[in-house]
């Protein structure tokens, strides 16, 4: 099934996906580019610009050891906020992750600023968890890809994974095989994954892969927020109920539910 999409939706021809990157692994990198974004942002009113919309992704290891957050800002380009290398081996942002958050706090949190992303409730949840909430610019100001790709005509029996959405949406080829053949030459069985995450990718394999997903989730945003409302009903229905259900949904992750009251 999953080939027969694939064949399916990848079109006749690939577009060859372009993002740059750069990887952040130092406070005084990670200040630097917290200075330049808040400067862009305050630019951005200035001259009466929309806020910006960040593209949230991360990749993590076992119990939901960060190892890379990933933010673009363009389909062209992302950063990499470098956490831990591998086995979970901690750079000097991974050793004060406190830090971190207080400084990202700065320009993901003013108000008007976007959260978009591929089921980006996920990512949200584990780092409000560490104390950085992200809900709020998320439901007012964000958009989920995954959401938004599965109300579509003709995408609701389809694989939601971001690399396959892509294929679809974006007509680009498997950009994580890097990714899927080291694992397959590791012999790393499904088990291995679910109890490891992406603790043991080499960085090399792991960075470029999550910045791709950052730029793709950040195009498919832009994709999917014109493509939906050509079709008004689902629309409304998205941000009317779809969207903000994603903050109930999320309390009820965290804190579980009373099944035997109302």
């Amino acid at each position: 099934d999953l080939l027969a999409e694939v064949i399916g939706t990848g079109g006749t021809s690939e577009r060859r996906l372009s993002c740059g990157y750069a990887t952040i692994s130092t406070f005084s990198d990670l200040e630097h580019y917290v200075k330049v974004e808040a400067t862009n942002q305050q630019l951005d009113l200035d001259v009466g610009e929309k806020p910006r919309k960040y593209s949230l992704d991360m990749e993590w290891g076992a119990n939901e050891t960060l190892r890379t957050i990933q933010l673009a800002t363009s389909k062209d380009f992302a950063v990499v906020i470098h956490l831990a290398g591998v086995d979970l081996v901690p750079t000097e942002l991974g050793r004060d992750v406190p830090r971190v958050l207080d400084l990202l706090r700065k320009i993901l949190t003013p108000k008007g600023i976007g959260i978009v992303g591929h089921n980006v409730r996920g990512d949200i949840k584990i780092l409000r968890k560490m104390g950085l909430d992200l809900m709020p610019n998320f439901i007012d100001d964000g958009f989920d890809t995954m959401i938004s790709y599965h109300l579509i005509p003709g995408n609701e029996t389809l694989d939601k994974q971001l690399e396959l959405v892509a294929i679809k949406m974006l007509n680009v080829g498997r950009y994580d095989k890097p990714l899927r053949d080291w694992i397959a030459q590791s012999g790393m069985s499904e088990k291995d994954k679910e109890l490891l995450g992406y603790g043991t990718i080499p960085d090399e394999i792991l960075i470029p892969y999550g910045a791709m997903d950052a730029c793709v989730s950040y195009e498919l945003y832009e994709v999917l927020s014109k493509e939906l409302p050509k079709y008004p009903k689902l629309e409304n229905l998205y941000y009317k109920y779809q969207h903000v259900l994603n903050l109930p949904i999320l309390e009820m992750e965290e804190n579980g539910m009373l099944i035997d009251q109302l």
